[in-house]
C-alpha cells in the first residue's frame, strides 16, 4: 500500500491551493510552496530575478518546461560580475530551451517573483533564489531576515500579469538573451494596476514612502537590509522632529560593506538623531525591506531597499497595503526580532563604530623650510566623514577648525585637505587631525610639525589698554623682527587706523629675555607707547590692535584687546554771582563734555529755575588749558554769562546754580554759589 501511493500520479495527489499568505524564513519553509506550484502548473509560468543560485527552482523550471509547460524568464546577465554562482542557472535554462530576455538599461532587474498563470498565483519578495533566502539553516540561530508574499489576490496577480507583459514586450528595456522564436507577444490581457502596488522605476517608491512618513502620527518601525539614500533618511529626521518613534533594524555587514560605505552615513546619522538602531544578531544577514506605519496601520515590503538605484533606475516591485492582517502579520515579526522573545538572539544593540586612524599624507612630520603658504593633507579611511583640525605654534596644539564635513577617502590617493591661513616665516606649528562619524565617534591621529623658511616673522603684541577707558588712555605693547627693525606703527580700532601718538625704543627687558634663546641680537628696547583719545569713539565695546610695517615691508597686527568706552562726563562750572546783589547781577561760568556738546542750560535759585538773559560760547582760555591734558579736542570757548534780575528774589540768603543738558541727553549740575539780595 505505501509503495502505492508513493507511485500515485501528481494529479492523484492533494494539490495545494491558491493561497494568500505571509511567510517567515526565519522558521519556515518558504521555498516548498513554490516548487509545489512549479510541479502543479498546466498552463504557464513566468519568473523574474536577479540572482538564481538554488538549483532547486532552476530543475523545477526545466521539469515542467520539458513536460510542457510554457515557461518566460526575465533575468539580469549583471549578477554573474558580482556573484559568479548565478552563471550555472542562467545557463541551464537557456540550454534546456526555456525563452529568455535580460536587462540592458542601466540599473539592474531586482525582481524576484513568481506567476502562476493556471492557480492565479503570485510569489514576490525581496528574497534571492538561493538556497538560504527561503529556508533556515537552523531555525532563529542562522536565517535571512525576509518577508515572502504569496498571493492570489486578483488585483496584484492581474498587476503582476499586465507589467510581466509589459516587460517581455519591451524592445528598449530588454533584449533576447536566448530561445526566442518569433514576434514577443503578450500572453495576458490588459489589466490596470492595484493602486496598492509600486513598480519602480516607473513609479517612485521614495516618493511613495517617503509621503507615508509624513503622515504617520505614532511609530513606524523598519526592517532595511541597505540605506544609502538621504532623502529617506531626511524624512525619518524629519518624523522624529514631530516626536514620531522610529525603529530600524538593519544589517549588521552591510554597515561596514567597504562597497557601500554610504550605507554607514546613513544609518549613523539616523542613530545620532534618535532613531532606535537594532542590529541582527542571528548567523545570517538582515536582507528583508519591510516599513510598517502604526498610525495609518499600513505596510510597505517588497524589493526596493532604501537606495537611489531602487527607485530611480532599477526594476522593482513593491507592495503598499492596509490589509490589517499584513499589519498585524509583521508587527508581530518586527516586535518578535526587537525584543528577542521567541528565545533567540535573533537582534541585538547598535553600537556605532569609530573611523580609521586618520593617515597623513603632507606635510612631513617634521619637516623644515615649509612654504607659508600651507594646506594639510590625509587619508581619513572610508568610514570618516567630519574632521576637527587641530593647530597652532604649540606642541599641544588648539582646536583650529571643527566639524569639517569633508567625506571619506575611497581609495589611497584620495586626500580630505584644509588649507590653513598665511603662515609666519621661520616658525615651527603642529597639527592633528581627528576623524568623526556621522556618529561622531572618534579617531584622533597623532600630532605632527613643521617648519616655515623664509625670514624671521615679525612678532607684535599689543599689552594696553583693555577694559572700561574714558578720556585719553594710554597703550603699549612690543614689537620686532629678529635681524631687521620695524619701519611704521599703527594703531587700529575695529580695523580702522586712528591717530594716536605712537613712542617707539620703549624698555622692554622681559621680551628680551623671554626670545633671547630664538634671536640672540634682539634688543632690550623693543616696546611702544600711544596715547588713544576715547573720546572721539562712540560709547561701548570696541577691538583696539597695533599693525606694524616691518623693514621688508610686510605687514603684521598683533592681537586685539577689548576696551569698553565710557563717554566722558559734563562738567560745569559756575563762578558767580557770589555774595551780596541788589538790582541786576552779573554772572557765568564755563561747561563741557568732551567730545560731546552742551544743549541746553538752566540756572536755578534754591533749586528752582529762574528766568535768565544767557550768553554761551565765551572764550575761556584758562578751562582749554586746564583740561587739554585730559581732552586734547575742548575747545576754548567753552564759557557763558548770564544777568540775573535779583529784584525778582526775596530779599536774604540764596543759593545759585547752573543745570546743563548735554549731547547724551545726560543733566549735569554746577556747584553752588551763595548770594544775599539786598
Amino acid at each position: 500500500m505505501l509503495g502505492l501511493v508513493a507511485l500515485a500520479p501528481a494529479s492523484a495527489r492533494a494539490q495545494l491551493a491558491p493561497q494568500e499568505r505571509l511567510c517567515d524564513p526565519s522558521f519556515q519553509d518558504c521555498r516548498a510552496d513554490i516548487l509545489t506550484y512549479i510541479g502543479q502548473e498546466r498552463v504557464g509560468i513566468d519568473v523574474a530575478f536577479w540572482m538564481m543560485s538554488d538549483a532547486r527552482y532552476s530543475n523545477a523550471l526545466v521539469g515542467a518546461w520539458q513536460r510542457g509547460v510554457p515557461v518566460r524568464v526575465l533575468m539580469d546577465p549583471r549578477c554573474a560580475s558580482a556573484h559568479p554562482s548565478c552563471q550555472a542557472a542562467n545557463d541551464q535554462l537557456r540550454d534546456a530551451g526555456i525563452p529568455m530576455r535580460y536587462r540592458i538599461t542601466s540599473g539592474i532587474l531586482h525582481w524576484k517573483m513568481f506567476l502562476f498563470a493556471g492557480q492565479q498565483q503570485v510569489e514576490f519578495s525581496g528574497a534571492n533564489l538561493v538556497p538560504f533566502e527561503f529556508v533556515p539553516e537552523i531555525p532563529y540561530v542562522n536565517y535571512t531576515d525576509e518577508v515572502i508574499y504569496y498571493t492570489n489576490d486578483p488585483p496584484v496577480v492581474n498587476s503582476f500579469m499586465t507589467k510581466f507583459d509589459d516587460l517581455w514586450t519591451s524592445a528598449t528595456e530588454f533584449a533576447n538573451y536566448g530561445n526566442i522564436n518569433g514576434p514577443l507577444i503578450r500572453n495576458y490581457p490588459r489589466y490596470s494596476i492595484d493602486p496598492d502596488m509600486n513598480f519602480p522605476p516607473d513609479d517612485s517608491y521614495r516618493a511613495r514612502s517617503t509621503a507615508a512618513y509624513a503622515r504617520e502620527a505614532l511609530r513606524i518601525d523598519v526592517f532595511m537590509f541597505r540605506i544609502t539614500d538621504y532623502q529617506q533618511t531626511s524624512a525619518v529626521l524629519a518624523a522624529l522632529g514631530r516626536s514620531i518613534v522610529v525603529r530600524l533594524i538593519t544589517d549588521e555587514t552591510e554597515y561596514r560593506n567597504p562597497d557601500r560605505l554610504w550605507d554607514a552615513y546613513n544609518v549613523d546619522i539616523m542613530h545620532h538623531a534618535g532613531v532606535q538602531v537594532r542590529l541582527d544578531a542571528h548567523q545570517g544577514i538582515d536582507h528583508e525591506k519591510a516599513v510598517m506605519l502604526l498610525s495609518q496601520r499600513l505596510s510597505i515590503f517588497g524589493s526596493s531597499n532604501w537606495t537611489s538605484p531602487s527607485t530611480d533606475t532599477q526594476r522593482e516591485h513593491n507592495y503598499f497595503t492596509t490589509k490589517p492582517w499584513v499589519f498585524d502579520w509583521l508587527d508581530a515579526q518586527f516586535n518578535r526580532k526587537w525584543n528577542n522573545s521567541a528565545g533567540y538572539a535573533e537582534t541585538k544593540p547598535f553600537v556605532p563604530l569609530p573611523p580609521d586612524v586618520p593617515a597623513y599624507a603632507a606635510p612631513a612630520d617634521g619637516a623644515a623650510a615649509q612654504s607659508t603658504t600651507m594646506t594639510l593633507r590625509w587619508n581619513g579611511g572610508l568610514w570618516g566623514q567630519i574632521y576637527d583640525i587641530y593647530f597652532g605654534a604649540s606642541p599641544n596644539p588648539p582646536l583650529f577648525a571643527a566639524n569639517q564635513q569633508l567625506g571619506p577617502s575611497q581609495y589611497s590617493t584620495d586626500y580630505r585637505s584644509y588649507t590653513l591661513p598665511p603662515l609666519q616665516t621661520q616658525t615651527t606649528y603642529y597639527w592633528k587631525i581627528v576623524s568623526k562619524t556621522m556618529a561622531y565617534v572618534t579617531a584622533e591621529g597623532p600630532v605632527w610639525s613643521f617648519t616655515t623658511g623664509g625670514p624671521a616673522p615679525t612678532l607684535v603684541r599689543l599689552d594696553a589698554p583693555t577694559g572700561s577707558v574714558t578720556g585719553v588712555v594710554g597703550g603699549g605693547g612690543w614689537a620686532f623682527r629678529c635681524g631687521g627693525s620695524i619701519r611704521s606703527y599703527a594703531v587700529l580700532v575695529d580695523g580702522a587706523a586712528v591717530s594716536a601718538s605712537v613712542a617707539t625704543g620703549v624698555y622692554r627687558p622681559d621680551v628680551a629675555n623671554a626670545f633671547a634663546s630664538q634671536c640672540p641680537s634682539i634688543s632690550s628696547n623693543t616696546g611702544f607707547n600711544f596715547t588713544l583719545d576715547t573720546t572721539r569713539l562712540a560709547g561701548g565695546t570696541h577691538q583696539v590692535s597695533v599693525q606694524v610695517v616691518d623693514d621688508l615691508g610686510r605687514t603684521t597686527s598683533s592681537n586685539a584687546q577689548s576696551v569698553t568706552v565710557v563717554p566722558a562726563r559734563t562738567r560745569v562750572w559756575l563762578d558767580g554771582p557770589v555774595g551780596t546783589v541788589t538790582g541786576t547781577a552779573g554772572g557765568g561760568g564755563w561747561a563741557f563734555r568732551c567730545g560731546g556738546s552742551i544743549k541746553s542750560y538752566t540756572f536755578l535759585v534754591d533749586g528752582a529755575q529762574v528766568s535768565v538773559t544767557l550768553k554761551t560760547g565765551v572764550l575761556r582760555g584758562d578751562v582749554a588749558s586746564a583740561f587739554a591734558g585730559e581732552c586734547p579736542s575742548i575747545s576754548k570757548t567753552t564759557g557763558y554769562s548770564i544777568t540775573l534780575d535779583t529784584t525778582k528774589l526775596k530779599t536774604g540768603s540764596h543759593q545759585v546754580q547752573m543745570q546743563v543738558i548735554d549731547d547724551l541727553g545726560q543733566s549735569s549740575t554746577s556747584n553752588a554759589q551763595n548770594i544775599t539780595v539786598r
